[in-house]
């Protein structure tokens, strides 16, 4: 995963990813466990499992576009029941978090993305959902809980929107300096033609300019 996106531009490359790589996720827990188990019985019974939560993820998608809200609801809690093991199903939380923003439900979303977060298959899918997580946080003015969620973050690759969404968060506390700072450090992670470089550094100019007056 590289370096420099911002978390949307991640979250595709990450569900492209999975899309394209989940045989390869397979043979390696099958390689990990293979002297516990057998590669070849557990190959088996793990890829059954995969392959039913990606079928049901795809139904959920399908669900979605058909704006069935029933088995939208049915689809999304299934998955977290009987699939929580599963990427598939972080990223059913993900999309439902999305779809609740839409409709208002923010505190509702929030619980999504901290199921999201917690889901532990796929530790880009719960840094993700952790920077998902600190935004809404900010945005219903709990900035101390937003700073809890992104100290989650451990992936390389979302360095830059972590450093930024701190930069709000501290921001939000009126601790300017350390805000500051936070901004520095996002701009070192973001790729020169990333459209959120430019965001930030209008936050970092805009604070340097406060500060320095």
């Amino acid at each position: 995963m590289s370096d420099g996106m911002d978390e949307h531009e991640q979250g595709e490359k990450v569900r492209n990813w999975l899309q394209q790589n989940g045989t390869s996720i397979l043979f390696g827990l099958a390689l990990g466990l293979g002297g516990i188990w057998g590669v070849g019985k557990f190959q088996e019974v793990r890829g059954a499992r995969f392959a039913e939560a990606g079928d049901q993820y795809n139904k959920l998608a399908e669900a979605v576009e058909k704006k069935d809200d029933a088995a939208i609801k049915a689809l999304t809690e299934a998955m977290r029941k009987n699939y929580a093991k599963s990427p598939y199903a972080a990223l059913a939380a993900l999309d439902e978090s999305s779809r609740l923003i839409g409709e208002g439900k923010l505190e509702d979303a929030a619980k999504s993305l901290q199921w999201a977060r917690d889901n532990k298959a796929m530790p880009e899918l719960a840094d993700l959902a952790a920077i998902r997580l600190a935004r809404l946080q900010l945005a219903l003015d709990k900035p101390e809980d937003a700073l809890k969620s992104i100290e989650t973050v451990t992936g390389t690759g979302f360095q830059a929107s972590a450093a930024e969404v701190r930069g709000d968060a501290l921001f939000a506390q009126k601790k300017f300096k350390d805000s500051l700072a936070a901004y520095e450090t996002s701009l070192t992670h973001y790729d020169a033609t990333s459209p959120r470089r430019s965001i930030v550094e209008m936050k970092r100019d805009d604070l340097a300019t406060a500060e320095g007056t």
